[in-house]
């Protein structure tokens, strides 16, 4: 179960070149993440030169912690475990594999096998570009905002089809938001939108389901 313990800040800082005149900016950034025993869906919504189990959380998560990313028919693991290494002749604490990418749009599970409840802090740059593209394909997606802010779901840029639906956990149910066509006594006409809306959390992942595949235009919002 994840609970909203998050907290994000961001320092912008000017990196200099010293052989041409020009600057750039960069945003950083920090979300605690909280999970109790058991499954909660995260993101990592921030990028950065390594963005794998081992580039994302280090050594703060217990040994037997696993994370799972779904690519629309089957997850990959990565799990936090004691390896022997040949190196040192030693046990070394370590993710293996550590080949999954936790960044962008994609939201992944973390599971908490260790008996109490685990806090994580996942940092990086924040994305800056004007706009995220991701692709969401037919049946289910794990997805999640690539950008650090909390939004409704009708304010995540997507193209969606009468019938699509979000589903959020909590760590022990789903919400569940579908898109549909309902009366309105406002205009007293059918208008297509998402009930009920459902919020969406800085580090929180999603499942989205639908039968039409669409590009995801995710425009920055700040």
């Amino acid at each position: 179960m994840k609970k909203s313990t998050i907290a994000l800040v961001a320092v912008a800082f000017a990196a200099f070149a010293t052989q041409a005149n020009t600057t750039s900016a960069n945003i950083v950034g920090y979300v605690k993440d909280t999970g109790n025993v058991g499954f909660h869906i995260a993101n990592y919504a921030f990028t950065s030169s390594d963005t794998s189990p081992q580039g994302v959380f280090g050594s703060q998560m217990p040994l037997g912690t696993k994370v799972y990313t779904f690519d629309g028919s089957g997850y990959s693991i990565s799990e936090y475990k004691s390896v022997f290494s040949f190196e040192t002749f030693t046990n070394v604490d370590q993710w293996e594999p550590n080949t999954l990418d936790l960044s962008g749009a994609n939201g992944f599970w973390i599971e908490n096998a260790s008996g109490s409840p685990v806090e994580s802090i996942m940092s990086g740059e924040v994305i800056t570009d004007a706009a995220v593209t991701n692709v969401i394909g037919a049946g289910f997606n794990l997805v999640a905002d690539p950008y650090p802010v909390s939004s409704s779901i009708s304010d995540l840029d997507f193209s969606p089809a009468i019938g699509d639906k979000v589903y959020t956990f909590d760590g022990s149910t789903y919400t569940i938001s579908e898109y549909k066509s309902v009366f309105s006594f406002e205009t007293f006409t059918n208008v297509d939108q998402w009930e009920p809306e459902i919020q969406v959390a800085v580090g929180q992942g999603f499942w989205y389901e639908t039968t039409t595949p669409q590009t995801w235009v995710r425009v920055k919002p700040f």
